[in-house]
């Protein structure tokens, strides 16, 4: 049988636990919207350079 302090230790280590993963998830989703938003500038800057050599082409 477990002594009480030994249930609060495997408790408080299941708890730590939950935290890192919990930070984990928060580190790869705050990832994949920085991710989002570069993919997105760099989308709006092919966007405009392909507009600019269409202008200079048309000359």
């Amino acid at each position: 049988m477990m002594s009480l302090t030994e249930a609060l230790a495997h408790e408080r280590l299941r708890e730590v636990q939950r935290d890192a993963q919990r930070a984990r998830l928060a580190t790869e989703a705050a990832a994949v919207r920085r991710w989002h938003r570069v993919s997105l500038r760099a989308r709006a800057a092919e966007q405009r350079h392909a507009r600019r050599l269409d202008e200079l082409a048309a000359r």
